[in-house]
């Protein structure tokens, strides 16, 4: 799928073009997202003014993986984040010419925030969090601590990866998991 229809299909606008006193602008004005260039490219905002779209992008096709959407207002119910992928895209018919296997491989990796873009030559940063990717040269973020060893078991390896999780209990824990193993 490409990032231009599906933002011109649900109607998103760039984050970049959120007025700065709308909920959107006072929000990633306020975690200083609008300086990086991975935040320019791949995160939109919906009419309502109320969830930021994270697109898992590769950056020189357009192309996307997947999308999750973060709420502005953690008051409101609901998940802070929703990860939506190639499954759901198939459910709703935006895409039809993929096995079922493809839609599965597709759905595996948008688990890892920004895979498409990283030099595995290079040291890779892994984080938890999608914004917190976004701050670091050549990292991924896991979506999620429960995630990280399946990365770490199959395309990283403790040579080439450096851990930066949350620092709340969950991401303690699994850093020393990580760190024992």
């Amino acid at each position: 799928l490409n990032v231009n229809i599906l933002a011109e299909r649900f109607q998103l606008t760039k984050c970049i073009e959120a007025c700065p006193n709308s909920r959107v602008g006072k929000y990633i004005r306020s975690r200083h997202l609008l300086s990086l260039p991975v935040f320019r490219d791949t995160c939109y905002y919906d009419t309502n003014d109320s969830k930021i779209f994270i697109f898992n992008l590769d950056i020189r096709s357009g192309k996307i993986l997947g999308v999750s959407t973060r709420k502005i207002d953690d008051d409101m119910p609901g998940p802070r984040y929703d990860i939506k992928n190639y499954s759901e895209f198939s459910d709703k018919n935006l895409v039809s010419d993929l096995s079922d296997g493809d839609v599965s491989k597709l759905d595996n990796i948008n688990n890892f925030y920004n895979i498409l873009n990283v030099k595995f030559n290079m040291p890779i940063v892994v984080t938890e969090g999608q914004f917190d990717s976004m701050f670091l040269y050549n990292s991924i973020a896991t979506t999620g601590v429960t995630k990280s060893k399946s990365l770490l078991g199959s395309l990283l390896s403790t040579n080439n990866a450096y851990i930066f999780f949350d620092n709340d209990s969950a991401g303690k824990t699994e850093s020393m998991k990580l760190i024992n193993q």
